[in-house]
C-alpha cells in the first residue's frame, strides 16, 4: 500500500494569495473566481467539486493526502480574522461552500473581461449595448453585438478566447465599429458568448495614439499631438463606461444613466472653461469657433456664469506718489471674462459712488445688470450708503471671511 500513497500535488505549488484577494467577508465572488481558476490549472477543481473517488478506491489515501494540502491552502487564502473563527470544516460545511463555489461557474448575466488567449476576470452586472467598458487587460475589441459591425469579416479558421471560468470562446468574424463622427475601433472581435462590448486600451492606444488619463469619477482619452478630447468614460462600480456611444446613425444618449451624461456634459464645460483661461479669456464665441466639439447643447445649456454675473472688487493705496491727487484706486473684475475696470480715488469713501456709476455705466452699455459683488469686509464697502444701493437693485453682496483674503483672490 505504500508504494500507493503518492501525492501529485506538491506543497508548494499552490501561489500564495495577495493581500487584495484574500477571503475578507467582503470579497467572496472574487476570491471563490480565483480558487477556482487556479484549481483548474492545477487540474485540481475536483476537490472542491464534489468529485471525490470512492473511499474503497486504492487512490483514495493520495487523494485524501492532496485534499489535506487543498484545505490548508484554502485557509491560508483567508484573512486572519476571517481564519480564526474555523478551526475545520464539517461535512455539511463542506457541501456548502462546494454548491457556493460552483454557483460561480454558472451564468449571472456578467460581463466576461477577456483576452486573446488569455484569461481575465468576470463582472456582474449587464448594460446596454451602446455602452462600452473600457478593459486594461484585454488585448483586443470585442462585442458579442454583430449591428456594431460597419462591415463584417468572417474568420476562416477557428480561434478561441479563453473567460475567466476556464472555457474557451469562438472568435465568428471581425471588423470596425463606428462609435460616433471622430470616433471608430479598429478589428473588432465578434464574440457572440460574451456579455458586453469591450474596449482594449491598450489596442485603442496604439491605432489612435491618445493618451488616457483616470480621474476617480471619469477617464479622459485625448489625441497626443492635438490634445483633442475624443472620448469620455464615467467610473461606475469600478468599470469606465464609455459614453455617448451609437449604432448605425443613431445617438443612444437617451439609454445612458442620467449621471454618465452629467459627466460628459459637465467635463466638456470644464474644458471650455479651462481653455477660456489658459488664452487670456478670449470671447467665446472665438472659443467655439477653435473648439466646436466642446460646444454641444447639453455643454452650452450648463453654462451658469455669464459676464456681469459676478464682479470681484478691492481696494488698493495709500500710495506715496500721487496721480492728480489720488493716492487710491478701486478695482471691478468679470468674474467670467476678467475684463479689469480701474478707477483712481483721491478718498476711500468715493468707492460707493464709483460702483453706482459702474453699475450704470453696465446697464447702459451691455443692457446688463451685476448680480453679485465680492469684496472685503472694508468699511468703504460696508456702509448705509452702500448697502442700501445694492439691496434696491437686487446685488448679491459676498463678503470674504475675516482675516481670508483668498476668497477675493481674484481682484
Amino acid at each position: 500500500m505504500a508504494k500507493d500513497k503518492v501525492i501529485t500535488l506538491g506543497p508548494n505549488e499552490l501561489p500564495n494569495l495577495v493581500s487584495s484577494y484574500r477571503l475578507d467577508g467582503g470579497n467572496y465572488l472574487q476570491w471563490a473566481q480565483y480558487i477556482r481558476t487556479t484549481l483548474k490549472g492545477h487540474k485540481k477543481l475536483s476537490h472542491i467539486e464534489g468529485k471525490d473517488p470512492p473511499r474503497d478506491d486504492p487512490k483514495f489515501e493520495a487523494w485524501d493526502d492532496e485534499d489535506c494540502l487543498i484545505m490548508t491552502w484554502l485557509w491560508n487564502s483567508m484573512t486572519l480574522e476571517m481564519d480564526q473563527g474555523i478551526q475545520a470544516f464539517s461535512k455539511e460545511e463542506m457541501d456548502h461552500l462546494r454548491a457556493l463555489l460552483n454557483s460561480t461557474s454558472k451564468p449571472l448575466g456578467s460581463c466576461g473581461l477577456t483576452m486573446n488567449g488569455k484569461s481575465s476576470f468576470n463582472i456582474s452586472g449587464s448594460v446596454p449595448q451602446s455602452i462600452w467598458i473600457l478593459d486594461s487587460g484585454a488585448t483586443d475589441h470585442m462585442t458579442p453585438f454583430p449591428s456594431h459591425f460597419t462591415s463584417y469579416l468572417k474568420v476562416s479558421k477557428r480561434q478561441l478566447i479563453i473567460v475567466a471560468n476556464g472555457d474557451h470562446v469562438p472568435i465568428v468574424g471581425s471588423s470596425n465599429v463606428q462609435l460616433h463622427s471622430s470616433l471608430s475601433l479598429h478589428n473588432v472581435f465578434h464574440v457572440p458568448k460574451l456579455a458586453n462590448n469591450l474596449i482594449s486600451i491598450h489596442r485603442f492606444i496604439q491605432d489612435w495614439n491618445c493618451v488616457v488619463t483616470f480621474f476617480r469619477s471619469h477617464c479622459v482619452i485625448q489625441e497626443l499631438i492635438t490634445e483633442r478630447t475624443i472620448g469620455v468614460a464615467k467610473e461606475q462600480g469600478g468599470l469606465y463606461y464609455l459614453q455617448h456611444t451609437k449604432i448605425g446613425n443613431n445617438i443612444n444618449k437617451e439609454e445612458l444613466p442620467s449621471s454618465q451624461r452629467e459627466t460628459s456634459k459637465t467635463w466638456a464645460t470644464s474644458k471650455i472653461w479651462l481653455y477660456h483661461k489658459h488664452l487670456g479669456h478670449p470671447p467665446f464665441g472665438l472659443l467655439k469657433t477653435m473648439f466646436p466639439y466642446l460646444f454641444t447643447k447639453e455643454s452650452v445649456e450648463s453654462f451658469n456664469l455669464e459676464p456681469f454675473d459676478l464682479i470681484h472688487s478691492d481696494v488698493w493705496g495709500p500710495t506715496s506718489n500721487f496721480i492728480s491727487g489720488a493716492k487710491w484706486f478701486v478695482s471691478f473684475i468679470d468674474d467670467c471674462i476678467r475684463v479689469t475696470w480701474i478707477f483712481l480715488m483721491k478718498h476711500k469713501y468715493e468707492v460707493c459712488q464709483i460702483f453706482v456709476d459702474f453699475f450704470r455705466l453696465i446697464k447702459n452699455q451691455f443692457n446688463k445688470s451685476v448680480k453679485r459683488l465680492r469684496s472685503d469686509n472694508g468699511t468703504k464697502f460696508i456702509n448705509l450708503k452702500f448697502s442700501k444701493f445694492l439691496k434696491d437693485n437686487v446685488v448679491v453682496h459676498e463678503l470674504t471671511c475675516a482675516n481670508t483674503p483668498q476668497q477675493n483672490g481674484v481682484a
